[in-house]
C-alpha cells in the first residue's frame, strides 16, 4: 500500500531510505507523477550547491602554539631505522603452547640435535642377540669416524 501525500509505502524503504521505492514509483508511473517530485531535496543538486554558497572560513587555532618558536627544543618523533639482516621469524606461542623438545640421534640426550657436532659420549645399550651387538659396533665405529 503506497501513500504518496504522506511518502510512505507498507515496505517501509521510502521512509527509510528518503527514495521512493519500487512500489511508489509504480504507482507514479500509472498516475503519470514524476519522480523527481517525492524526492527529498536534501538529495538534490540545488540543496548540495547552496551549502557551499556562502566562503567557509577556517577556524582559528588559538590555543595552539606555533611549533617553529620553539626551535631545537620541541618534541620530535624519535628518529628510527630499520635494523640491517633479515627480520626474525620466530613467532610469539600462544599461551599453554608446549616446546617440542629434540632429542639428539647420536647420543639420545635431550637439548640438542646436531649429531655432526655431538661431543657427548655415545650410549651404547645392552643388546641379548650377537647380531645386533655387531651392528652397534660398526655404528659406533662410524659416529667415531665422523
Amino acid at each position: 500500500m503506497v501513500n504518496l501525500a504522506g511518502c510512505e509505502c507498507a515496505c517501509g524503504h521510502w521512509e527509510f531510505q528518503c527514495f521512493p521505492c519500487a512500489h511508489a514509483i509504480q504507482v507514479m508511473n500509472k498516475a503519470n507523477l514524476l519522480t523527481y517530485d517525492y524526492i527529498e531535496d536534501y538529495w538534490k543538486t540545488t540543496f548540495y550547491k547552496k551549502t557551499y554558497e556562502l566562503p567557509i572560513y577556517p577556524v582559528p587555532d588559538l590555543d595552539r602554539p606555533n611549533i617553529l618558536s620553539f626551535g631545537d627544543s620541541a618534541l620530535q618523533p624519535p628518529k628510527t631505522r630499520r635494523p640491517p639482516g633479515r627480520p626474525k621469524s620466530r613467532r610469539i606461542k600462544s599461551f599453554g603452547e608446549q616446546c617440542k623438545e629434540i632429542n639428539c640421534s647420536r647420543c639420545h640426550t635431550l637439548g640438542h640435535y646436531n649429531s655432526r657436532t655431538c661431543t657427548n659420549p655415545i650410549r651404547v645399550q645392552h643388546v641379548c642377540c650377537n647380531e645386533n651387538v655387531l651392528d652397534v659396533f660398526l655404528t659406533v665405529q662410524r659416529h667415531a669416524a665422523l
